[in-house]
């Protein structure tokens, strides 16, 4: 017989949710949520659902620096939630969404994507018909990091040929907004090291003419 691994990874605990990703047979990789008990311990949603699919890559394993629990200190209103980079694909609406920032409060209803750097509108055709709005990569948004309301990340927006710069999206509205093009066009500046410190937000970057500087 055939036995899968459910390969636990990512594991944030808060007061009283532990969040991780793990893999069945059935949903493939997905955010799981636990109130420490085996009945309290459950999907939280099924975002990649297009079967037979055996790459479904709905969590990102870039790094841990893509996946992290908002603390009360952080915001008190997003406390108990986590932030996290996934995919969403769905066979029945015939459509794929790259990867993308969501958060997710351990509920259906409480996971969301909270911005969208590299929406799509694509069509391919596939076995079963034309798929609108496919986009396999997305804006692959790395190195989160909160201030307020507000999630500060590097992403990519293919659609307007820009390079990996620095964003920020709005935890109340989702809307999400370029902070800067560093570097002009679409050679990326290199943005990383995210960091907040003071109610601002250092990092690196190279406008083109100087090497990466903060």
């Amino acid at each position: 017989p055939f036995f899968l691994e459910s390969d636990i990874r990512q594991i944030f605990a808060s007061d009283t949710k532990i969040f991780f990703v793990a893999t069945t047979m059935d949903e493939g990789r997905e955010l799981w949520v636990s109130d420490r008990t085996e009945q309290g311990t459950n999907i939280v949603i099924d975002l990649f659902q297009i079967p037979n699919q055996y790459y479904d890559v709905t969590i990102s394993y870039d790094g841990p620096e893509i996946f992290f629990a908002i603390t009360e200190d952080q915001n008190p209103n997003f406390a108990e939630s986590i932030v996290f980079s996934a995919f969403k694909g769905n066979a029945v609406e015939n459509m794929i969404l790259g990867e993308e920032l969501w958060i997710s409060d351990g509920t259906p209803s409480g996971t969301y994507m909270i911005s969208d750097v590299n929406p799509q509108t694509i069509s391919v055709q596939t076995d079963v018909g034309p798929l609108c709005c496919y986009d396999s990569i997305g804006g692959e948004p790395m190195e989160p990091v909160i201030m307020g309301d507000e999630i500060f990340f590097t992403a990519e927006n293919k659609v307007a040929d820009l390079g990996r710069e620095l964003y920020k999206t709005n935890l109340i509205t989702t809307e999400s907004t370029i902070v800067r093009d560093v570097r002009f066009g679409e050679i990326s500046s290199g943005v990383t090291g995210l960091t907040v410190f003071d109610n601002r937000v250092y990092y690196s970057a190279d406008n083109g003419n100087t090497a990466a500087e903060m």
